[in-house]
């Protein structure tokens, strides 16, 4: 911008007006919390995420994020996310975290944690700071918004979790029928062993 001025300057001989007032200053970029929160939950994850991208991707241009631009962010990660609004206190006892919240001044935080003597872990994702806070004083703050971002399951998460624990609860429910078979094939086992030994007997004794 200044070496613009001073270009435009060089240019025209009469030189900038000196009459008026200066140019304005813009007022500085108020710091996207929505946008951090969203990179805060996408690290806990392991999914990377480049905030200035995202930003671009969406067409978000200066305007900070909302609920619906974080779930249209997760979901360009790869991750799925869904907005809930005019949740009542106790549907934060049952989401998944962390989850992101919306406060009353328009930011976003994230819920890190839940203590069992009623205390909340918020995280600043702005500042980069963490709380415990008592519920009863955190809730009136809270809008009622709630953001869950969630990791995707894939092809190789299906591959990793699977093993023996698959089939774990088929055999107990068919337990019964296993046995029978089970004690059919030993005993239909035994008797093929048995046979070739009795006939062995009866050869050596009649050679």
């Amino acid at each position: 911008m200044l070496q613009d001025a001073a270009s435009q300057a060089d240019l025209d001989p009469a030189g900038p007006d000196q009459s008026g007032p200066g140019p304005a200053e813009l007022p500085a970029a108020r710091p996207d919390s929505g946008l951090g929160a969203l990179a805060l939950v996408a690290s806990f994850h392991q999914i990377p995420c480049e905030p200035a991208q995202v930003r671009h991707d969406l067409g978000l241009g200066q305007a900070p994020m909302s609920g619906v631009d974080i779930v249209r962010g997760a979901r360009r990660l790869g991750l799925k996310g869904r907005l809930l609004q005019n949740q009542k206190p106790a549907r934060l006892d049952g989401i998944p975290l962390p989850a992101i919240l919306e406060v009353d001044d328009g930011r976003f935080v994230v819920l890190g944690r839940r203590f069992e003597d009623g205390k909340l872990r918020i995280i600043d994702p702005v500042a980069r700071t963490a709380e415990h806070v008592e519920a009863d004083a955190f809730l009136p703050r809270w809008t009622g918004t709630i953001v869950l971002v969630a990791r995707r399951a894939n092809i190789q998460t299906a591959l990793h979790n699977f093993g023996l624990t698959w089939f774990v609860p088929s055999v107990w429910r068919y337990r019964k029928p296993l046995v029978t078979v089970l004690v059919a094939s030993l005993f239909i086992q035994l008797c093929a062993l048995i046979t070739p030994i009795f006939f062995q007997i009866t050869i050596d004794k009649v050679l």
